[in-house]
């Protein structure tokens, strides 16, 4: 993979607009980030059916070669799941970003506990997700934007 293609990949995954700064770091970093271990991706793969669904159905789809290639992590339950990014920085505070809760709505509030509780537990100050209004709403996040689509 090119150094452009990792800018352009991991932008797209973190929502962010990469400055050349920001771009020259990642270039640097990507040779040397961590890869999932292979029990996360014998993890992922068992909860494909519920993740592919929901990364190629979000406002930046996203193809699952690439989600292998992306550092996360990976909390389930009997029928749901949870993927979230690293924690990163920003505005000088600590932020784990939630990128795939998928399955029975019981388990996945009970994953989003257990997140909420051990990012308190580690400093982190903001836990993000975008997804759909009713999944933000019933986990108790504020509302910071809306998407709309209208297909012609």
């Amino acid at each position: 993979m090119t150094a452009s293609a990792i800018r352009l990949e991991l932008g797209a995954h973190l929502g962010q607009v990469l400055t050349p700064e920001m771009a020259a770091s990642i270039e640097q970093a990507a040779f040397f980030a961590p890869r999932n271990s292979p029990e996360t991706i014998e993890l992922l793969g068992k909860w494909r059916h519920l993740i592919e669904a929901t990364i190629q159905d979000s406002f930046i789809p996203v193809p699952w070669e690439s989600l292998l290639a992306t550092r996360v992590d990976v909390r389930c339950a009997s029928k749901s799941v949870l993927i979230s990014l690293p924690e990163q920085l920003v505005n000088g505070k600590r932020v784990i970003k939630i990128w795939v809760a998928a399955g029975a709505m019981d388990e996945v509030m009970d994953l989003l506990e257990a997140l909420k509780n051990q990012a308190k537990e580690n400093g982190v100050h903001i836990i993000e997700y975008a997804g759909r209004r009713g999944w933000v709403r019933a986990a108790g996040f504020n509302e910071q934007a809306v998407i709309g689509r209208k297909e012609i």
